[in-house]
Parts: structure tokens; sequence; C-alpha cells
């Protein structure tokens, strides 16, 4: 029976924190920082908001076509 993962949300908080404090640390950075920037703008939140959404309803997204090429790992090989 799977445990239920409500109770085992604050742990897992506290281990990203813990973690992330951990790496600051290992890099020679302060361990924690408080950031002085504005994240919250206009432009910002509607590309999120774009990112969200996903691709636009009018189609698909049209891969270039070296993206689609059969010949997996024949380039650059030098034969």
């Amino acid at each position: 029976m799977p445990r239920p993962t409500l109770p085992t949300l604050p742990a897992q908080v506290a281990w990203c924190i813990v973690g992330a404090i951990g790496a600051n640390l290992m890099f020679a950075l302060p361990a924690v920082t408080i950031s002085a920037k504005t994240w919250a703008t206009p432009a910002l939140t509607g590309r999120d908001a774009a990112g969200v959404a996903g691709p636009r309803a009018d189609g698909p997204v049209a891969l270039p076509e070296e993206a689609v090429s059969s010949d997996c790992g024949s380039r650059g090989t030098g034969s």
C-alpha cells in the first residue's frame, strides 16, 4: 500500500531547502541570499502564461528538416 503524499510533503520541502543551501555552500556561495530583483512584470507573466498554455491551437509546429532526418548519428563521423 503506497504511503500518503500529504504527510511527507513537509519533509520533501525541508530537504529541498537543505539541498539548495548545501549546493550553495559546496560552490562557496552564501548559504542563503535574498533577491532584490522584481520578477513579476507583465511581460514575464504573459510569457509564463503562454508557456503553460502550450502550443497554439492552429496546428502543429513544423520541425527543421535536419531534426527529422533518418540518418541518426552518421553526420560528423568522417565516414
